[in-house]
């Protein structure tokens, strides 16, 4: 899913500066793309030492952590001067400090100079090959399929006919949503934002039509007293249900605006291979320890590879703050996955009470999909 993830303030890290060369040789890259780094964080591993690339998307000099490398979709990349990198350039570092907070991993780093691939550099395409063949082997074994049945399939499919299961399920979704067109479902959209206590954006996206909408973009331009747009704030979501609302958190101008605008565009029938989970997913929330506890539960029958969801707190009808969001991997059938989110003014870092300063906790399902 493309989508924006707000990055974290916090402690300055500071950096070293450059990673002696030792010898002629040169140092093997271990990540060759943000997205393999991210995902074997995601997963538990521990990667400080370890050697990866990556782009760099946006670069925030000034944020309160250091100078600030955003990369991949939840990477902050921190040093305390200036690296000398430009956005679009690509950056070989050596992680020697990682932390993640509120989802965001906070990377101190060491750049280096002198890095190449090898045959053991691991990136997102190597994942994902990787794991389709694993699936695929496992399908196989399952059903009991020779290399015969195997080629008979393929011949099947260059023939044009389709297998069933998922395919009838696509064409059944393109039957049910042949009935409404883009007119009829862009009237029964239903975006708007609010501001929250600690000078964030909630945009709020419900989905009125009874069609799945495979594609949303969002953006706010924030206009000075000439209508100029001064600044903007974009995020992204997929397969957004009928009936259902989502959220994105969109940073505010610091230094004030005098009106804002919404943008979006969406489009369906993008993602036939993709399907939402969430009416399968309950969620329970209460209050903690100046924290929100939020449990997770997949009352289906498949494994769902992504959920990500955020919290927004209210006093009454007013959004107070929202969260960071936050991302479960390979929720299996069954199980579930009990979280801890902060609750924090964005502004002053104090805590949110419950009672005091806030009153309603609403934990919004931005996704809970298989990739097939």
């Amino acid at each position: 899913m493309r989508r924006k993830i707000m990055r974290m303030v916090g402690t300055m890290l500071a950096l070293v500066l450059a990673l002696g060369i030792t010898g002629c040789g040169k140092t093997p890259i271990d990540y060759g793309d943000a997205e393999s780094f991210e995902e074997a964080l995601n997963d538990g591993e521990d990667l400080e030492g370890a050697v990866v690339r990556f782009e760099a998307l946006e670069l925030h000099p000034d944020s309160a952590m250091g100078y600030d490398i955003w990369a991949g979709e939840h990477l902050n990349f921190i040093s305390s001067r200036n690296p000398k990198v430009k956005e679009g350039d690509t950056v070989v570092v050596r992680a020697t400090r990682i932390e993640n907070i509120l989802g965001s991993w906070i990377i101190k780093y060491e750049i280096v100079n002198n890095a190449e691939a090898d045959k053991n550099t691991i990136t997102k395409k190597d994942k994902k090959t990787s794991r389709a063949s694993e699936k695929e082997e496992e399908t196989d074994d399952e059903q009991g399929i020779t290399e015969d049945e195997e080629e008979d399939e393929d011949n099947e499919e260059e023939g044009i006919h389709l297998s069933s299961g998922n395919n009838e399920e696509i064409e059944e979704r393109k039957e049910d949503e042949s009935s409404q067109t883009t007119e009829e479902i862009d009237k029964q959209l239903d975006i708007r934002a609010k501001m929250t206590k600690d000078h964030q954006a909630v945009v709020f996206i419900t989905n009125n039509s009874q069609t799945i909408i495979d594609e949303l973009e969002v953006q706010i331009n924030y206009l000075d007293a000439s209508g100029n747009t001064i600044d903007m704030d974009s995020d992204g979501h997929d397969m957004i249900l009928p009936g259902s609302t989502v959220v994105s958190q969109m940073d505010v101008p610091s230094s004030g605006f005098d009106d804002s605008e919404i943008e979006y565009r969406f489009s369906i029938g993008d993602h036939p291979g993709y399907k939402n989970h969430a009416e399968d997913v309950t969620v329970e929330a209460n209050p903690g320890n100046d924290c929100v506890i939020v449990k997770i539960t997949n009352n289906g029958d498949v494994t769902i590879d992504e959920i990500e969801y955020d919290v927004v707190l209210f006093k009454g009808d007013d959004p107070v703050t929202i969260t960071f969001p936050n991302d479960i991997y390979d929720l299996a059938p069954g199980s579930s996955k009990t979280e801890k989110e902060s609750t924090f003014n964005m502004e002053t870092f104090d805590d949110y009470v419950y009672g005091k300063d806030y009153d309603r906790i609403e934990v919004y399902l931005n996704q809970a999909h298989t990739f097939r």
